[in-house]
């Protein structure tokens, strides 16, 4: 009997170690897919954004003469080149991808923080967190990658 019940509590444990290694590999492999995800989403970020159009309640606005070369550059070192109403800033930036924000801080230490409304290939649509700027959505476009 105390033989049976030795072996009984071995093929419990070996059960459960087999379950737990499962378990842990099944984890391990999301994680991977996870971070996977996360990096393409990054990878997309980086890019020249191009504006393109405003869109104020729904209706779509061109760019005035001074914005027709506006774009944003992000690069993979976390710095970022911009140019807006013909003058161009360089910085830093974060990309934060769970509150779907950027956050950019120009040479002179000055931050600005956009919201991601969308992010795809070609396209990238923010909000700025500028009082006057809140209810416009900013559409920019891109030809690269």
């Amino acid at each position: 009997m105390k033989t049976t019940s030795k072996n009984l509590k071995q093929d419990i444990k070996a059960i459960a170690i087999k379950g737990l290694l499962n378990s842990m590999s099944l984890l391990l492999f999301t994680m991977g897919i996870t971070t996977y995800a996360q990096q393409i989403e990054t990878n997309r970020l980086l890019n020249n954004w191009h504006l393109d159009t405003y869109v104020i309640s729904g209706k779509k606005y061109a760019p005035n003469k001074k914005e027709k070369e506006d774009f944003m550059l992000f690069n993979d070192d976390m710095s970022f080149i911009s140019k807006s109403a013909g003058k161009q800033e360089n910085g830093i930036y974060i990309f934060n991808r769970n509150g779907a924000y950027i956050v950019m801080t120009d040479e002179n230490g000055e931050t600005l923080k956009a919201n991601i409304i969308s992010l795809t290939k070609k396209n990238l649509v923010l909000t700025f967190d500028i009082e006057e700027m809140r209810a416009i959505e900013v559409h920019y476009n891109s030809t690269i990658k």
